[in-house]
């Protein structure tokens, strides 16, 4: 059995299941939409495998089943998160610090139970693991140059007078973008663009904000990598004024054309040894192809979109995902 955790409506995570269903490889489909109680959990004793026992109840249909994780062969983390219903305690005090004491108390009950889930499907984990979600743009940066890969060169303050020795350093215009990624709450979403800096508007002080070298591109690299493999295809973003500092930019109107692409031995070296160092059994990369012929590596995404990759570069990574699982 394949249990796959994702929103209720993921384009990516409806054209794996279309192949999950051609190969006729069962698999159960759970959403943040979906309730989940964990009904039991056995440690067992030498080397048998741990069980949790889990009653699902979906939103969409009323729908009950149960099912335990000693069934689940293969586990995709594709996005989403487990929805545990908490035991609703009618017992109350008269003490508003012992109930207040007594809901934290619960409260790390309940993450610890949640953590072992988690720790409990990882190693059937057969591409991410919710914890490849905690990784941060920075951490994957400092890990890229430990593996021989060139990145843009970068800082983070909150001082203008930063920024403006940070521009004379490198002598080119300065792009500013997220430390992190987009954040999303509910339906309503938060996404920022790359975008060039004027720096001599820039107040004295502000908020924690991350500076790169405005890089001279040739083209962009969107590459998918899947077991041990490289998918890569080439955006063409410098001939769209939309997507020039950033190729996200582009609209359904003015889209970039993409190709396929070869990356070099070498640079497939150093990713692979960077996917390993963060334990990565997939991922979607970015590259920078510059003006003068080098290869610059921006991010890692590990539960990044690989449609733009699969289509244009004729890949069926969607085949290849269902018949990995």
């Amino acid at each position: 059995m394949i249990l796959i955790l994702t929103d209720e409506r993921e384009p990516t995570s409806d054209l794996v299941i279309s192949w999950l269903l051609r190969l006729n490889k069962k698999f159960i489909r759970i959403s943040k939409d979906d309730r989940l109680e964990i009904t039991k959990i056995t440690l067992n004793n030498h080397n048998q495998e741990s069980d949790i026992e889990i009653k699902c109840t979906k939103t969409s249909n009323g729908e009950e089943f149960h099912f335990s994780t000693s069934e689940i062969k293969s586990y995709w983390y594709r996005r989403s998160y487990f929805r545990i219903e908490a035991f609703q305690n009618t017992l109350e005090s008269e003490s508003n610090l012992l109930n207040t004491l007594v809901k934290l108390y619960k409260e790390e009950e309940h993450k610890n139970i949640y953590k072992f889930l988690h720790h409990n499907l990882k190693a059937k984990a057969k591409l991410n693991n919710y914890s490849d979600t905690k990784l941060t743009k920075l951490e994957v940066l400092d890990k890229a140059k430990c593996c021989g890969l060139s990145i843009p060169s970068t800082i983070i303050t909150r001082e203008k007078k930063d920024v403006i020795a940070f521009q004379k350093r490198t002598g080119t215009e300065i792009i500013t973008k997220s430390i992190g990624d987009p954040t999303s709450f509910f339906n309503y979403g938060l996404y920022a663009f790359t975008k060039l800096v004027d720096v001599e508007i820039l107040p004295e002080r502000f908020e924690y904000s991350l500076f790169q070298e405005a890089v001279q591109k040739k083209f962009e690299l969107r590459i998918f990598f899947l077991d041990r493999k490289f998918y890569s295809t080439a955006v063409l973003s410098q001939f769209n004024e939309k997507s020039k500092v950033d190729l996200k930019a582009a609209t359904s109107n003015e889209p970039n054309k993409v190709v396929p692409f070869l990356l070099p031995e070498d640079m497939s070296t150093k990713l692979l040894k960077l996917m390993d160092s963060l334990d990565l059994k997939s991922g979607s990369i970015d590259l920078i192809y510059t003006t003068d012929d080098k290869y610059l590596f921006l991010e890692v995404n590990p539960v990044g979109q690989f449609e733009q990759v699969s289509y244009p570069g004729n890949y069926n990574i969607f085949k290849k995902v269902a018949e990995l699982l």
